[in-house]
């Protein structure tokens, strides 16, 4: 549950929290960079999920996890 500008709770539906994304920092030079690294870590962890909820082996999950950051080093080297 979520407080609004009143600060009354509201609901977030399901929707919502898989598509949430934190705003970005001013650091960043790179806008690419970050939508990158906030793919990685959403796909990291819906894998994450998945093995933990024993829907897919740890053989499996290290596999996935690698080829994704063998992916994220190969898009921004």
């Amino acid at each position: 549950m979520k407080k609004n500008n009143n600060g009354n709770y509201i609901n977030l539906s399901s929707q919502d929290f898989k598509d949430y994304h934190y705003p970005s920092p001013e650091k960043f030079n790179s806008p690419s960079l970050h939508r990158d690294l906030q793919s990685f870590s959403q796909q990291v962890s819906y894998l994450s999920a998945l093995h933990t909820n024993g829907k897919i082996s740890t053989s499996v999950a290290y596999f996935k996890l690698d080829h994704l950051w063998q992916s994220l080093n190969s898009v921004n080297n």
